[in-house]
């Protein structure tokens, strides 16, 4: 039993160092064409369309705030419904490493923006998580 507790807590452990809150600047780079949410519909939901694509942006970081320590420049990607193609400046992001991606080693989970209380839900701890 103490060595499945002992697991389970080094598991949390390495999942919670995986997100990063981080306050950056996104430099717009492209739009990758990769759908990062469907919307479908029809009787089933079988029937889906690409509701937003991930854009790949270069991050630079201003401030660190929570997390795994981040490189100071570094590829991310981000898709979200009507996000425009520009550049993004004072942005709060929560990211995570991913991996089987050519062009970017994260992609940002959630946003918010300097200046403003920001609040991330946490999936691993569920809690929210607010920052000023």
């Amino acid at each position: 039993m103490r060595k499945i507790i002992l697991l389970l807590l080094v598991t949390v452990s390495i999942c919670v160092q995986a997100e990063s809150v981080v306050v950056v600047d996104l430099a717009y780079v492209r739009d990758t064409g990769e759908t990062a949410s469907a919307l479908c519909f029809g009787d089933e939901g079988t029937e889906c369309s690409s509701w937003s694509t991930f854009y790949l942006f270069e991050a630079k970081v201003k401030k660190h705030v929570s997390g795994k320590e981040l490189p100071e420049k570094f590829n991310v990607i981000f898709g979200q419904h009507a996000l425009r193609k520009k550049n993004i400046k004072k942005a709060v992001v929560k990211i995570e490493p991913i991996t089987g991606n050519k062009e970017a080693n994260y992609q940002v989970i959630d946003i918010g923006f300097k200046g403003k209380v920001y609040c991330f839900e946490s999936e691993i701890a569920n809690k929210l998580e607010c920052y000023e």
